[in-house]
Order: structure tokens, then sequence, then C-alpha cells
């Protein structure tokens, strides 16, 4: 839907975002995904400020789910699709308490490979490994910036350039915060590309770390995954009962 709405990665960023802590606030009750993620669409595309009319949504969704019918025209069923839409928009935003700022990785992520002078394979696979950790509740139960990290960490871990990562033992902790890795802040950022602990720049500890390469592992060796509509077995993926 995202694609053929010709909306952008933060959009669909934020639409993950809101589906993810929609479902992950209301696991005992029982709601339509295709619903919540029409209005999830929806809601993002405005808080982005790249909007799309209900009309686009509609038709779109409705495309992908029954490729051989017609766009609908402002019919009773137009009106019914429009006020299920919105009914649901007004239960997303009560479950979000009406708070739209989402800090997403995709920024940390870019200056982090910047300041460690990655190699273009590791900086295309770090991304495609981000943009792939939206199939899982990942955004929403680790920090964006646990979440970039671990991206990268396995990304090199694939590509087999660990040694890009590590750094001497006289390494000393630069003065770089995590304001200027999410790019709030305009100052350069300084990390020795042979630092064993460059993580630690924006306080991702190394139990952080290996929580959520073994999250994004399982994403990976778990295929299926990507073929299926999120749902709750996506959290017990990530956060089994005990």
């Amino acid at each position: 839907m995202i694609i053929r709405l010709e909306l952008g990665q933060t959009v669909r960023a934020t639409a993950f975002s809101f589906f993810y802590h929609f479902f992950l606030s209301h696991t005992d009750e029982k709601f339509p995904f295709l619903d919540i993620a029409q209005a999830a669409v929806f809601l993002s595309s405005k808080c982005e400020e790249t909007p799309r009319t209900m009309k686009d949504i509609i038709n779109v969704s409705r495309k992908i789910l029954y490729p051989e019918e017609e766009p609908l025209i402002f019919d009773e069923r137009y009106f019914n699709y429009r006020a299920s839409i919105l009914c649901y928009e007004q239960v997303l935003l009560r479950s979000l308490n009406f708070e739209f700022s989402i800090c997403h990785p995709h920024s940390i992520l870019f200056n982090l490979l910047h300041s460690l002078h990655s190699s273009v394979k590791l900086c295309a696979l770090s991304l495609s490994i981000l943009n792939d950790s939206y199939h899982l509740p990942l955004c929403v139960i680790y920090k964006p910036e646990v979440i970039a990290c671990g991206c990268i960490f396995l990304a090199a871990q694939l590509l087999n350039e660990e040694d890009t990562l590590t750094q001497s033992d006289d390494y000393q902790q630069p003065s770089s915060s995590l304001e200027q890795l999410s790019g709030s802040s305009s100052s350069p950022i300084e990390i020795s590309s042979t630092s064993s602990h460059w993580h630690e720049v924006c306080g991702v500890t190394s139990k952080q770390l290996l929580s959520v390469v073994t999250s994004l592992t399982l994403m990976i060796e778990n295929e299926h995954i990507k073929k299926t509509i999120p749902s709750k077995s996506s959290f017990d993926l990530i956060c089994p009962k005990e």
C-alpha cells in the first residue's frame, strides 16, 4: 500500500510504529488488521506532511485485495469504508495519546555508518536489514539507537567486516551525543573505526546489542514472516511468555 501510494520510507516507518504500538497495547482485544493498517497509513501520511486522500487509501487497499474490481465511486460502499477508517483513526489516536513524534533509527544508522567509514556494501546491507526489521515490532520494543547499532553489527557479521567495528585498547570514548547521531545537531561526529565499543557512543550496551541482534537474526532465519501479515505471534517471537 505504501509503495502504490508513492509514500516514502519515513511514512512507512511511522505507519508501522503506529500499527505495532496499537496492537502491543491491545493484545487482549480483537481488531481488524486491515482497518487499523489503513488508519495507520492515513494518519502517518498526514503526520509526515505527505497526505493522501481517503479515496486513494480506500481504492489502493481494495486494488490489492480485489485486483479484478473497479475503483469505488462515491456510493454507499465508499462511505461505509470511509466511516470505518475514520472510526479506527480515532481509536488509533487515543491509543497513541495523540503523541505523533517518533524518532526513527535511520538518521542514527546513517550517521554511525558515515562516522565508522563503512564500506558501500556494509551501508547497503545495514539499511536493508533496518527496512526489513519492520516485519517485526522491534520499533516499539527497542530504542531507535539500539536497532541502528544492531543492524550495523549484524550486517558486519554477515559480510565478515567485524574488524571495521573493532578498536584498540588505548581507545578513548569520544564526546559525541545521541543528539548528534540522530541528526538534530550539526556538529561533526568523530568515532574511531577501530573501537570495540563503538555502539557506546549512543548509549547502547553490549547486552542490548546482543538482544536486538538475536531478534534480527530470528527475523532473517524465519523467512515466512515476510510473507505473512504481522500478528500477535510476531510479538511472541520477540517477547516469549515466561
